[in-house]
């Protein structure tokens, strides 16, 4: 077995094995990755379309999910906000893609890093909550959201 099968069946494990908070995580983590690979194949000459196009491909197909992991009735405002952000994010990509300009990712990776920090927080937040919780003595299902991040993230 090579190095990259390995390595595939072990990032596999990880999808399988995570819990949602880590999910989402991993999906910005894997836009930001994509992301920046783009710019830089876009600075590289010659140009490498094929690269260039799957890691556009890839970076598009994890923002979708991003999108579609939202739970817009129960996460109110703040979902539709991020609805809205990850069209944006699409559109720009596309720009990027039709324009040839990698200088067009700057603002969505700088968007995405951010988001990711936030959701850090919300799951760290979520995790001290629980901790206090379980600790208490108190049922867990007594407390309203005390699941990370639920009532925005399906």
């Amino acid at each position: 077995m090579n190095m990259a099968s390995s390595y595939g069946k072990y990032q596999q494990m990880q999808v399988k094995t995570a819990d949602g908070g880590t999910l989402i995580l991993m999906l910005y983590d894997g836009a930001i990755l994509a992301l920046k690979h783009t710019q830089k194949l876009m600075n590289t000459k010659p140009l490498d379309r094929e690269t260039l196009t799957n890691q556009i491909i890839k970076a598009r197909n994890i923002i979708y999910e991003l999108a579609a992991s939202l739970n817009l009735e129960a996460g109110g405002e703040i979902a539709k906000a991020l609805l809205n952000l990850y069209g944006y994010f699409i559109w720009r990509i596309g720009r990027t893609d039709i324009e040839k300009n990698p200088d067009y990712l700057d603002d969505v990776l700088e968007h995405l890093q951010s988001l990711k920090e936030a959701w850090v927080t919300v799951f760290q937040d979520a995790c001290v909550q629980q901790n206090s919780v379980a600790s208490s003595g108190i049922p867990q299902s007594t407390l309203s959201g005390s699941r990370a991040g639920s009532s925005i993230v399906a």
